[in-house]
């Protein structure tokens, strides 16, 4: 998010213990226009609460939403934040209240009784286990 990174257009976001296993091209459509997608926390058993934003998918316009890292950036604001906000998800609640939830395309894997379904772009792991905790043979194929 910081402006340092010179980035602008189109960007999406996918955490390091995210899975990609099959066309993200629908998942970075959302990161066309003014308004800011990721994951909503209603459906994921790891997280045991609704209503939330899970951050390990994300899609947005650069250079929009700046504030997010200025905010943080700013003396002493980081370690502020960090002593009362318990993860990064909390800090996008706080400062995007109308994020668009991404509707479909992705599934977390402590909800899945198996391989994910084809229509699924990618699986993401919250909390635990990890992909490297895991030994499914569609994980081990997919995650780099």
């Amino acid at each position: 998010f910081s402006d340092a990174a010179d980035l602008t257009g189109p960007v999406l976001y996918l955490d390091l213990d995210t899975v990609v296993c099959g066309d993200l091209e629908n998942l970075a459509a959302l990161a066309s226009g003014s308004r800011f997608a990721t994951l909503g926390t209603a459906a994921m058993r790891n997280e045991n609460r609704s209503g939330g934003y899970n951050s390990s998918v994300m899609a947005w316009t650069a250079p929009l939403y700046s504030e997010i890292w200025a905010l943080l950036n700013e003396p002493g604001a980081y370690e502020a934040v960090s002593s009362c906000v318990y993860k990064f998800d909390h800090w996008l609640e706080m400062l995007i209240g109308d994020a668009r939830l991404v509707d479909g395309g992705v599934a977390e894997y402590a909800s899945l009784t198996g391989p994910p379904a084809s229509d699924i772009s990618v699986v993401c792991f919250p909390l635990t286990p990890k992909p490297h905790e895991v030994s499914d043979d569609w994980v081990l194929e997919n995650w780099v």
